[in-house]
């Protein structure tokens, strides 16, 4: 195994959430990213931080990241993330994400217009979304 490979698997931490827990919330400061290694989750996202939440239809599996938005922007948690049954995740901080991603990090960045094409699927007349760039 790599050096590089170790050093990411002496960051991780694992994390269980049971079934309808939230793992993150919309508005908070982001401090992790995770990685769902069993178990699905569903994002979830209210109009300006208020008022029903609205269901994207990604949900997320095994292989599937989220939480990298806030570390990327230095801005608040842009969706809430739900549990949808047992969900057990790998944790990482963000000191460690900035030092062994930060050659990633561009990369991580691009995926963001997707984020935005689809938060403005559920708020079409919305000017007051987050912005993710």
């Amino acid at each position: 195994q790599s050096t590089w490979g170790m050093n990411v698997a002496d960051a991780l931490r694992t994390v269980n959430y049971a079934p309808g827990k939230r793992i993150i919330k919309q508005g908070d400061e982001g401090v992790e990213m995770f990685f769902i290694e069993t178990g699905e989750a569903k994002i979830t996202i209210q109009k300006d931080g208020v008022g029903e939440e609205k269901t994207l239809e990604k949900v997320l599996k095994k292989g599937d990241y989220f939480g990298e938005l806030a570390l990327l922007t230095d801005q608040p948690r842009a969706a809430s993330i739900y549990a949808v049954g047992k969900v057990k995740v790998a944790v990482l901080d963000v000191e460690s994400f900035e030092r062994l991603f930060g050659p990633c990090i561009e990369v991580m960045q691009r995926n963001t217009a997707d984020y935005e094409k689809e938060i403005k699927k559920l708020f079409p007349d919305s000017h007051h979304m987050p912005t993710f760039r």
